[in-house]
């Protein structure tokens, strides 16, 4: 637990919410790719790859040091895949039926 000493806490919030968020985000945009809907899915896309700059930046800066930015990375978007497929559905957005 050495690293809690030498970084802030809040850098690793930062790269796991952020990465579980750009996940979500990313299920829910091919989604709605899948349904025709280009223009939120193109807004979704901004959102996205805005995080994925953000953190990817974040945990190379400083991923020679810090090995432990890498491993809050992985989980982030372990985490986000689940709860982006948990959100699709409860949401039902992939179902349609035919009558």
């Amino acid at each position: 637990m050495d690293f809690l000493l030498h970084q802030s806490v809040w850098i690793y919030v930062l790269v796991f919410v952020g990465k579980a968020a750009g996940n979500m985000i990313g299920t829910l945009k091919l989604i709605l790719i899948n349904r025709g809907e280009r223009f939120k899915a193109s807004l979704l896309t901004l959102a996205q790859m805005s995080l994925f700059i953000i953190i990817t930046v974040t945990v190379l800066a400083g991923l020679r040091d810090d090995i432990w930015r890498l491993v809050v990375y992985l989980a982030g978007a372990t985490l986000g895949s689940y709860l982006g497929s948990l959100i699709e559905s409860k949401l039902a957005f992939g179902l349609g039926s035919i009558q």
